[in-house]
């Protein structure tokens, strides 16, 4: 749940951001698991994650062969989070809220 929460969030949030984890072709997104992988076009995946993390939001760079997509593997790295069981909606807008503050700071 929290997943598809930060998912439509991101994509409503921030124009700029491309999903990587295969959910813009799902057509079921309750098939989809909890890993949210996204870029944030003209943005430097490594500098967001970097700054992500200075703000203690756990987040890891994924390589932009990580996909058995090859179409992609031409695209830049990417974000990859996996919200769980723990976390909170209050957390989900907070990390959509920061995710968009340091993509209009870079």
């Amino acid at each position: 749940r929290l997943a598809r929460q930060l998912r439509r969030r991101l994509r409503t949030a921030i124009p700029k951001v491309v999903m990587r984890d295969g959910s813009e072709a799902a057509v079921d997104s309750s098939q989809l698991g909890a890993i949210v992988v996204f870029e944030v076009e003209g943005i430097d995946s490594n500098m967001l994650a970097t700054a992500l993390t200075a703000r203690r939001i756990s987040c890891t760079l994924v390589a932009n062969t990580h996909t058995f997509a090859e179409e992609e593997w031409g695209r830049p790295d990417a974000i990859r989070m996996s919200p769980s069981y723990f976390n909170t909606d209050v957390e989900v807008e907070a990390v959509v809220a920061a995710v968009a503050d340091e993509a209009e700071k870079l």
